[in-house]
């Protein structure tokens, strides 16, 4: 288990347990507060009022506080590491739960290692200890901001890599009801950007942690632009996973703003997947415009490429949020900016890829309503 104290209580996490057995079961201390300003619990550092706002930090807690949300009748938001998220100017009317479960566990095995984690750990330390423990999977996905709980909601990506390549099964807790349920990776629907557990019956289900398969030895994942380029530069001819992970952090560091002076969610909008005959249609005009083949007939196309190079908005800037200056599919809060400046200009971007290539973008952040 794992003792620790935050805030003047101490929490206990049993590692191995689905559900707490009767030898960890405590009373559960509750601490609702009201009227709990969001904008810096996110990294857009947007956003009003939580109506309600908790945080907690074992099952018992979480069961305690959905019970407690049951007999208010309040709507309920799962806050993670508050990154991905725009929330509304008027706050969330409901329950705002900060998930503070932690934990790490490693099963080892002849080829693989199981690595539990529990949907509180922060992204970035779980990618740290993998590499560590020089155990390939992640490594790609280094430096992404966020819990470990978002990024399976999410399944996160970056560099040629995704979450859902590892993720073995995920544990949740059902919202309604306070019972336990497991899912395989295939019942989790993972698509790019995107699970069960963002639609409108997953939203039902708490991640509260899951299981990822990673390898002892496997090959690299080195098709990446951007990694491709790197190494070349360098003169680097067989990177190690250690290499690869130092190289996605110098390259997201050099891409991305730093969070503790600038305020962003990350990538806003999706790279669009097309027709390859709507492809055509556009790459006669510019000819050089970046593609992959996603499967027969489609092709994938860098946003980012577009927003810079077609309609000539990196660096753009609109009051108090603009267009990240050195990349194009970030946008930021330069310092006062609201839910509706962000809503104004992500507007005015999806407009303009339209207009010039009929292209309708899809955002990747999410927006929370009150």
């Amino acid at each position: 288990m794992f003792l620790g104290s935050v805030a003047g209580r101490t929490h206990i996490l049993h590692y191995k347990e689905l559900a707490p057995t009767t030898d960890s079961v405590r009373i559960p201390v509750m601490k609702i507060e009201r009227d709990i300003s969001l904008a810096q619990k996110t990294t857009f550092k947007i956003g009003g009022s939580a109506n309600y706002y908790t945080e907690v930090f074992s099952f018992e807690e979480l069961k305690a506080v959905l019970a407690y949300a049951a007999t208010k009748s309040l709507s309920i938001f799962i806050l993670g590491g508050g990154s991905n998220i725009l929330i509304s100017d008027d706050g969330f009317s409901g329950l705002v739960i900060k998930m503070n479960l932690k934990g790490l566990e490693f099963s080892d095995y002849p080829k693989t290692v199981d690595c539990i984690v529990y949907a509180g750990e922060p992204w970035e330390d779980v990618v740290s200890m993998a590499v560590q423990r020089n155990l390939q999977g992640i490594e790609n996905l280094a430096l992404i901001p966020g819990s470990f709980g978002g990024a399976i909601v999410q399944n996160i990506g970056a560099y040629g890599s995704e979450i859902k390549d590892v993720v073995q099964w995920v544990d949740t807790i059902n919202i309604k009801t306070g019972e336990m349920k497991r899912f395989g990776a295939s019942d989790c629907s993972f698509v790019y950007r995107n699970s069960f557990f963002k639609t409108s019956e997953g939203k039902s289900y708490i991640v509260v942690k899951a299981t990822l398969r990673l390898n002892k030895n496997a090959l690299l994942q080195l098709h990446h632009k951007d990694l491709v380029e790197y190494f070349d530069k360098n003169g680097t001819k067989n990177p190690s996973l250690r290499d690869v992970y130092k190289a996605v952090i110098v390259i997201r560091k050099a891409k991305l703003p730093d969070l503790a002076l600038v305020g962003t969610a990350g990538s806003f909008f999706k790279n669009p997947v097309i027709t390859l005959e709507h492809f055509k249609k556009i790459q006669s005009k510019y000819s050089d415009l970046p593609h992959f083949p996603v499967g027969e007939g489609q092709m994938k196309i860098p946003l980012a490429w577009i927003i810079d190079k077609i309609c000539g908005l990196k660096g753009y800037r609109q009051g108090e949020v603009g267009v990240y200056e050195k990349q194009a599919l970030v946008l930021v809060n330069y310092d006062r900016a609201t839910q509706k400046n962000v809503d104004m200009l992500a507007a005015f971007i999806a407009r303009a890829v339209f207009d010039t290539t009929g292209i309708a973008i899809e955002r990747e952040v999410e927006s929370v309503l009150g």
